[in-house]
C-alpha cells in the first residue's frame, strides 16, 4: 500500500513540476521540458498529454529546427480555472475574477455595503455563471477581526454585523473552499509578487484611505501577529495630546492623516472662514467633503489643501520612520484611495523620510507608490490561492 501511495505521489509531483516550468517559462517543447524538470521523455509526454486534455495547457504550434521535424510547443493556459476574489472595502464591496494568471478579467461592485447575505447571493451568481467546476477557490479581503481558526469575522469595519460565520456561510452557498484574510496582508502580498515589491523578501505596504493600515511581508511570508491581528498602523500613536481616536485613544496616526481625518480638518477650516475650492465642488454641503476631494483639490494648487496634505505627508511620514526603524523593510509600498503617485501627499512624506530617518537604516531602502492600485486585494488573493494551488496540489492538478 505504501508502495502505491509514494508512486502517487511521485506522478502527482512530476505533474507538478512540469505544469510549473510551463507556466514559469513561458512556451516550452517536450525537450526543454525535460531539461527544465529532469523527468525522461516519456514521462513528460505523458503528463503533456494530460494537462492538455485536462485544458491546463495548450498546444502552441511549432518551434524552429536545427534539423529535423520542428518540435511541438506548449503553453499555460490561464484561463482554465478560475479564482474569485472579494474586496471588502470601506463603503462597498468588489468582487474580482482572476485567472491563473493572476489576471483580473472581471470586477463587479456591490455598493453600499449591504448585508452580508447579499454579497453571497452576488458571489454565488458568480460561480454559478462560471461554473463551480471551474472555480480553484474564493478569497476574501475583510476588514475587521478574523477568527483563524474558523474563518468568523467578530465584526466587519462599518458594518453591525457581528459574529459572522462568513468562511462556513460562503462555502455551505458555493460549494467552493473560502479563505479569509485582512485585506492589507493580501494587497502587500499582490504587490510583492505582481506590483512594486516584486521579488523583495521583506517590504511594508501601507494603505491610506478613510483609514490607515499596513500589511508585513517578512521573509517572504506575510506576518500576521498571535491572533492575526499585526498591521494595525494606524492605532500607533503620533501625539498623545492628539485628537480622539475612534479605538478611544488619542493621537493615533488614522485620527491625524487618515481620509476622515483630512476631510474633518478641511470642513473645521471652512466653518471658520477659510477659503477653498471644496466649498464649491460639494455646493456648500460641508458634510459631502472627502479625504479625495482635499487631495483632488491640492494638486489643484487649493491653499487650504495644499496646506492639509503637507501637514499629513509630514505625519505620515514620521510614522513611516518609525516602520523603517523598527523593521527595517527593504521597502514600503504606500497605496489607497489619497494616494497619488506624484502627488503632493505622496512627495511630502517621502521628502520626511529622506530628511528625518537614520542614514544607516534607510541604506538602500525604496519607498514607493503603488503599483496595482485599487485592484491589490484581489491580485493578492489570486496569488495566495496561486501559491497554494500550485505548491500544496499533490494528488492531482484537478
Amino acid at each position: 500500500m505504501n508502495g502505491v501511495k509514494n508512486s502517487k505521489l511521485v506522478q502527482s509531483i512530476n505533474r507538478l513540476a512540469v505544469l510549473k516550468a510551463i507556466r514559469d517559462h513561458g512556451q516550452l517543447s517536450k525537450t526543454e521540458l525535460c531539461e527544465a524538470t529532469g523527468l525522461s521523455h516519456p514521462t513528460v509526454a505523458a503528463i503533456v498529454e494530460g494537462l492538455c486534455r485536462e485544458g491546463f495547457v495548450d498546444d502552441a504550434g511549432y518551434g524552429n529546427s536545427s534539423g529535423g521535424r520542428k518540435p511541438a510547443i506548449f503553453e499555460f493556459n490561464p484561463r482554465a480555472r478560475y479564482i474569485i476574489g472579494v474586496d471588502f472595502k470601506r463603503d462597498n464591496v468588489v468582487l474580482g475574477v482572476a485567472d491563473l494568471a493572476a489576471s483580473i478579467i472581471e470586477r463587479r461592485t456591490i455598493d453600499n455595503l449591504p448585508n452580508v447575505e447579499a454579497v453571497a447571493d452576488g458571489i454565488a451568481a458568480l460561480v454559478e455563471e462560471l461554473g463551480r467546476e471551474r472555480i480553484v477557490s474564493i478569497g476574501v479581503g475583510a476588514r475587521g477581526f478574523i477568527d483563524d481558526h474558523t474563518g468568523s469575522l467578530q465584526w466587519i469595519a462599518n458594518t453591525r454585523k457581528t459574529n459572522i460565520p462568513l468562511k462556513e456561510l460562503l462555502e455551505k452557498r458555493t460549494g467552493c473552499d473560502v479563505f479569509i484574510d485582512h485585506n492589507y496582508n493580501l494587497a502587500a502580498l499582490g504587490e510583492r509578487n505582481f506590483g512594486a515589491g516584486r521579488k523583495a523578501r521583506d517590504l511594508i505596504y501601507i494603505n491610506v484611505g478613510t483609514g490607515i493600515s499596513a500589511g508585513l511581508i517578512i521573509n517572504g511570508h506575510i506576518y500576521r501577529g498571535r491572533l492575526g491581528q499585526a498591521g494595525e498602523f494606524g492605532h500607533t500613536v503620533v501625539d498623545i495630546n492628539g485628537s480622539p481616536c475612534e479605538c478611544g485613544r488619542k493621537g493615533c496616526l488614522e485620527s491625524l492623516v487618515s481620509g476622515a481625518a483630512l476631510a474633518r480638518a478641511a470642513v473645521e477650516a471652512l466653518q471658520r472662514g477659510d477659503k477653498s475650492k471644496l466649498a464649491d465642488i460639494t455646493e456648500g454641503n460641508l458634510s459631502r467633503i472627502s479625504g479625495v476631494h482635499v487631495i483632488e483639490c491640492a494638486e489643484k494648487g487649493d491653499s487650504l489643501c495644499l496646506e492639509l496634505s503637507r501637514r499629513a505627508g509630514e505625519i505620515l511620514g514620521a510614522g513611516i520612520i518609525n516602520l523603517i526603524n523598527l523593521f527595517n523593510p527593504e521597502m514600503i509600498i504606500v497605496g489607497g484611495s489619497l494616494i497619488r503617485p506624484g502627488g503632493v501627499l505622496m512627495k511630502t512624506l517621502a521628502e520626511t523620510v529622506d530628511r528625518d530617518a537614520d542614514r544607516a537604516t534607510r541604506q538602500d531602502f525604496k519607498l514607493v507608490a503603488s503599483e496595482l492600485g485599487g485592484d491589490a486585494v484581489l491580485i493578492g488573493v489570486a496569488t495566495l490561492v496561486l501559491e497554494d494551488w500550485l505548491q500544496l496540489t499533490l494528488e492531482g492538478v484537478n
